[in-house]
């Protein structure tokens, strides 16, 4: 994972390695997958989140699935806006942020969650990659 943060904010990259690893694990179980995670700021997310999507609003996660040979795309995140998440849902930053950042990895993964069905397979998958003890 090439990791780039662009906030003030300090972030370990060992946590998103933790939480990938946990993902390939469970779903993939094998491969050298790369890609890049990169931190932004609300007015990036809003930018990125307009040019791409035609939304002129700030979301916590943005996913460009690329895959060329091995690499699988970017993930942006936007944390000021994880962390208010977290708090409007009495959520830990670091859980919601797991959970935000897992979310990402899916959608590189091929995971889709723009119908009800897809969206609620994607939870489900989130919250059984956190408690999954195989992968730890």
């Amino acid at each position: 994972m090439n990791f780039v943060n662009k906030t003030k904010t300090a972030l370990r990259k060992e946590f998103f390695d933790k939480f990938s690893e946990r993902t390939f694990c469970y779903l993939v179980d094998e491969g050298d997958y790369d890609f890049d995670l990169i931190v932004v700021s609300e007015k990036e997310i809003r930018a990125l989140n307009e040019k791409y999507r035609n939304k002129d609003e700030i979301t916590d996660v943005l996913s460009f699935e690329l895959k060329k040979n091995l690499f699988l795309g970017q993930i942006f995140i936007c944390l000021s806006y994880v962390q208010e998440q977290a708090l409007k849902n009495n959520k830990k930053n670091d859980q919601e942020l797991a959970e935000v950042f897992i979310h990402g990895l899916l959608h590189l993964l091929g995971y889709d969650d723009k119908t009800k069905k897809g969206f609620e397979e994607m939870v489900r998958i989130q919250k059984e990659i956190l408690k999954n003890k195989k992968c730890q």
